[in-house]
């Protein structure tokens, strides 16, 4: 997988994720709180799974040119 498709799969589902935990929470009757909650770290984890995505390519394409050099 490239890394902008890892990139895009991990917003699309940190964004089904967290409708779908807010609807749940709604259909439960949970007070608005909760849910405001569930958005916020709903919008908060993707954007730091982009910085864990980002890293693990760039190691991977210093593995890989390390690997070009002693070829």
């Amino acid at each position: 997988m490239t890394e902008n498709k890892a990139l895009l799969l991990d917003g699309i589902v940190g964004c089904l994720v967290t409708w779908g935990i807010v609807f749940t929470l709604g259909a439960l009757g949970a007070p608005e709180r909760f849910q405001a909650v569930a958005v916020m770290l709903g919008l908060a984890i993707p954007p730091f799974m982009f910085g864990v995505i980002s890293e693990h390519y760039r190691r991977k394409r210093e593995a890989e040119r390390k690997d070009a050099e002693v070829d």
